[in-house]
């Protein structure tokens, strides 16, 4: 096997928390993990935190593996639960290896990213999924009013998350000269 690819993504060689919005912007809810990373990048001042956007998952994700402690993957999810629903799940990474690989460029999803950095050997950071949890994606819609307000809870409630998931971080950070 070859060695893993350099990590070509400068504008996150020093993040410790790198935080991906997918979405389709034309699909309303569906663009819920891309309005929360705009927020995020307007709103958080956190040196050690970098946002991306990703239209369509794809492989420009490996890129940004390699400058993470810790990834957080936001996106729209449908289980079933109301519209607005928070889900922070820990990305199952036991599963890597065992679901189908893509059968074209255009089946990639973050899972399937992940299970390709993993066969490229790739380190995998902790990732966590921070779905949000919509209706339905309407083509030409905007964000429904129960996703919009979870978005607000999300960019509220962000600097908690920083200090969970980088708690040595947050400390150093925080702890006086």
């Amino acid at each position: 096997m070859s060695a893993p690819l350099p990590n070509t993504n400068s504008a996150a060689s020093d993040a410790a928390l790198v935080v991906v919005g997918c979405g389709n912007p034309a699909q309303g809810d569906d663009a819920v993990g891309l309005e929360v990373v705009r927020r995020l990048k307007a709103e958080c001042k956190d040196a050690r935190c970098h946002f991306h956007l990703l239209t369509q998952a794809g492989v420009e994700l490996l890129d940004l593996l390699g400058a993470a402690e810790v990834l957080v993957i936001v996106d729209a999810m449908c289980t079933g639960a109301p519209a607005g629903s928070l889900h922070f799940l820990p990305f199952p990474t036991s599963m890597i290896g065992s679901a189908r690989p893509p059968l074209s460029g255009h089946d990639w999803d973050p899972f399937s990213i992940l299970e390709l950095a993993a066969a490229l050997g790739r380190r995998l950071p902790p990732v966590m999924l921070l779905g949000i949890e919509i209706d339905a994606a309407r083509t030409g819609s905007t964000l429904s009013d129960p996703v919009l307000r979870a978005a607000q809870t999300v960019v509220a409630l962000f600097p908690a998350l920083v200090s969970r998931l980088l708690p040595q971080s947050a400390a150093a950070a925080s702890a006086p000269a």
